[in-house]
């Protein structure tokens, strides 16, 4: 064998090992959040925990939702905070990716002020927290997903256990559905000038969701809605705000 087609040969190894290694990392399974075993003794301890933190999830996707998708004030807000989206032709859509960080950083807060001590009703002689709360969040499909570390540690007699992780906490949500529509509608809106109505009928259609716009002062407010079919009721809402050029008053 030639020492051109050997080296050929070695190449096409090292591209086959490398896909392979990248395909394995990129996989669910790689990626599956580490759930964390914990002692039977503080297993209801760790559940009260985790029942705050979905608790806290839900308020989180509320916040978030209501203000355009900022745990805080948005640079670009109106006097209510509600986040600009559209703004005398410069687009402020925030990506999907921020959302997930204004998530984790509500989620973070909030957990810091309802859960970092639970009742202690399960006689154990000393419950505390030992760390800061860390979170991660992230859309997928219809479930925002929340990640958290919050070190806790509890002890009992001469026993001492630790635990930390609160993975795969599932909040069932529209904010996907909503976002992306707020997403086309800003995006649709780049290319005009004034409001396309039309635009916005469709990208709703689409979506199935309802858009509600409401004039506040100079600004357009919008209202995403997902609405149950069964019962006609909304069950989640998404908005933002645009700023329009104004028509010059006819003399």
């Amino acid at each position: 064998m030639k020492r051109g087609q050997v080296s050929l040969f070695i190449i096409l190894g090292i591209l086959v090992i490398v896909m392979i290694v990248f395909l394995f990392m990129n996989s669910p399974y790689f990626n599956k959040p580490f759930e964390e075993k914990v002692d039977p003794v503080v297993q209801p301890l760790y559940d009260q925990y985790k029942d705050c933190m979905e608790d806290a999830g839900g308020r989180a996707i509320y916040a978030i939702e209501h203000s355009g998708g900022y745990a805080t004030e948005a640079e670009f807000s109106n006097d209510f905070g509600i986040a600009y989206y559209y703004y005398l032709g410069e687009n402020h859509l925030p990506t999907k990716t921020n959302i997930e960080k204004e998530l984790a950083a509500f989620i973070e807060y909030d957990i810091t002020q309802n859960c970092g001590s639970v009742e202690n009703d399960l006689n154990f002689d000393e419950v505390e927290q030992t760390g800061n709360v860390k979170a991660k969040a992230r859309i997928d499909g219809d479930f925002v997903i929340f990640d958290i570390t919050l070190p806790i540690q509890a002890k009992k007699g001469d026993l001492t256990y630790n635990f930390q992780q609160f993975n795969n906490i599932k909040r069932a949500s529209y904010l996907n559905i909503l976002y992306n529509a707020a997403s086309e509608i800003t995006q649709e809106q780049m290319k005009h000038e004034e409001i396309c109505v039309n635009c916005i009928h469709d990208i709703a259609l689409t979506n199935d969701v309802y858009v509600e716009m409401n004039q506040i002062e100079e600004d357009t407010m919008f209202i995403l809605e997902y609405i149950d079919e069964r019962t006609n009721e909304t069950v989640e809402e998404f908005y933002f705000v645009n700023k329009y050029e104004l028509a010059e008053p006819l003399e």
